[in-house]
């Protein structure tokens, strides 16, 4: 049974994240601060930060949505293409993935600067790499290149590793550099990172 307090405490949250939505659509993850969050919300700066420590801890909850939406068309592309090739269902999830990263780019940077920032320096440093959404990023990418390994379709390699280090070169400052600095379009980079990451590990791409 859900008592007043704990009601009222998860009302508090839902508007603190729906306040956060509204603005960064409005004027974009960058440009909103902590303190315009609380104080459009009506809620005092210590309540605010006694939730979310900093931006990049609001934005990993608000990402959570759009991770359920990526998760439910990750297993629909697989269920489709059961029976495929290994390698096609791989860069087929591995695609989708590039996608969402490059449609959720302010938050997923927001995360990004959050754990380079503070996070990294203590405990939770790990609150990132253990969160639902990387386990379950890792679980099905290690599992498909397992697959594949076990079927002797690739060169001998590490799957747990090297879908660490898939996840790793999305890293949206990474991809906007690239895209700012070089001019790549996400179809490019996205055609890059499956020619730099996964044709190679294949011994056979028929």
């Amino acid at each position: 049974m859900v008592t007043p307090k704990r009601k009222d405490a998860q009302q508090l949250t839902e508007l603190i994240l729906e306040t956060a939505r509204d603005l960064f659509t409005q004027y974009g993850v960058d440009t909103v601060s902590m303190h315009q969050i609380a104080k459009t919300a009506g809620v005092g700066q210590a309540t605010m930060y006694r939730r979310y420590a900093q931006k990049g801890d609001l934005c990993l909850e608000l990402i959570d949505d759009q991770f359920n939406r990526l998760r439910i068309e990750i297993e629909a592309q697989l269920e489709q293409l059961d029976g495929a090739p290994i390698l096609e269902r791989l860069i087929s999830v591995f695609r989708r993935i590039i996608m969402f990263t490059h449609h959720e780019a302010s938050l997923l940077k927001a995360i990004h600067v959050s754990l380079v920032q503070s996070r990294c320096l203590n405990a939770d440093a790990q609150q990132f790499f253990c969160s639902q959404p990387y386990l379950y990023l890792h679980g099905t990418l290690a599992g498909l290149l397992k697959e594949a390994s076990d079927a002797g379709q690739t060169v001998s390699f590490d799957p747990a590793f090297t879908a660490h280090i898939m996840i790793a070169a999305l890293a949206p400052h990474t991809l906007q550099h690239l895209s700012d600095r070089y001019g790549y379009t996400t179809d490019d980079i996205i055609d890059q990172l499956i020619r730099t990451l996964i044709r190679p590990l294949f011994i056979s791409l028929d």
